[in-house]
């Protein structure tokens, strides 16, 4: 992917005080598909995602950093995709999460309550007490669903 292009979206992203959790450019050459993934600390409405849409739309048909015509999403990342930011592991204390480790070759599965969560690391509550991870511990972070 374009490294012009991700900062431009990023850049439009963040003048709507959102964070770009995900860029994914796919489809035919002749016309890309660009899905763009939006959170916040505060969540994302359908207002925000529209005013990013409408701002990315503007940016990129300026810049012709696309050159042909494209096909733009915007949306919030929901709960199928990973945490990856400390502030959305934040955002999500007191939800469950199922949380994935690895340490060499082994990897290890955990689900619990996230308890707490700062800049280094998150506390989950397993059914075997606290455990304690540091960020670069955890390979895939998910929310579960409560149903």
């Amino acid at each position: 992917m374009n490294k012009q292009l991700r900062d431009l979206i990023e850049g439009c992203v963040h003048c709507k005080a959102a964070h770009l959790i995900d860029l994914v450019v796919r489809g035919a050459h002749a016309k890309p598909i660009l899905e763009v993934f939006i959170d916040s600390e505060n969540g994302v409405t359908t207002d925000v995602c529209s005013a990013v849409s409408r701002e990315i739309a503007e940016v990129l048909d300026s810049t012709r950093v696309i050159a042909r015509d494209y096909t733009l999403t915007v949306s919030s990342p929901g709960i199928d995709r990973s945490l990856r930011f400390p502030w959305q592991y934040q955002k999500h204390v007191g939800r469950m999460l199922r949380v994935k480790t690895k340490k060499g070759e082994q990897t290890e599965e955990l689900n619990g309550v996230c308890k707490a969560a700062d800049e280094t690391g998150v506390t989950i509550e397993t059914k075997n007490g606290p455990v304690v991870l540091a960020y670069d511990a955890i390979s895939e972070a998910k929310v579960k669903a409560p149903w």
